[in-house]
């Protein structure tokens, strides 16, 4: 899922576009990835 410019604004994938800077969509991204894959507590 690439980061992407949409008019004035930044998008992860094909979502939509929420990010004022390419950094901060960046950003979320890695978010999302460490989530993703992140062990969740309570789980085993």
């Amino acid at each position: 899922m690439p980061v992407r410019k949409k008019g004035n604004k930044w998008a992860i994938g094909s979502g939509k576009a929420m990010y004022k800077s390419k950094a901060s969509a960046e950003r979320a991204y890695k978010g999302y990835l460490g989530s993703k894959y992140a062990k969740k507590k309570g789980k085993k």
